[in-house]
């Protein structure tokens, strides 16, 4: 299920193009560093105030987690349409509707930033 990605409306991307890949170029980069981080690298870098007291509880529920974080940054194909099917179950509008789920996202600006910064 896609979640914590940028989410912009075509005519940002379209008027801000620098923007627009900077801040995906800033995305791949975090998302490749956490693939690489261990959990003192973790607890360096979140803010005190997101451990909820709980050090050893925030790395261990990040490090459960750690595996569905997309390595690169981009947005799996099949993610869409989990993401319909799941807003489809609560709202009958939407599962009547017809959609290019295709068409609704894009990792062209994720694949130049990691065309820019090579993973490895």
């Amino acid at each position: 299920m896609p979640a914590a990605c940028l989410y912009a409306h075509e005519s940002f991307i379209n008027g801000y193009p620098h923007t627009t890949q900077a801040l995906a170029n800033g995305i791949a980069r975090a998302n490749r560093w956490l693939q690489a981080a261990g959990p003192g690298d973790i607890i360096k870098a979140v803010p005190k105030s997101y451990l909820l007291g709980n050090r050893s509880l925030y790395i261990d529920a990040f490090m459960a987690a750690k595996g569905s974080l997309s390595p690169d940054g981009s947005f799996p194909a099949r993610g869409a349409n989990t993401a319909f099917r799941a807003l489809a179950s609560v709202d009958d509008k939407l599962a009547a509707a017809r959609l290019d789920l295709s068409a609704l996202y894009t990792n062209t600006s994720v694949e130049r930033a990691n065309a820019r910064y090579p993973l490895g």
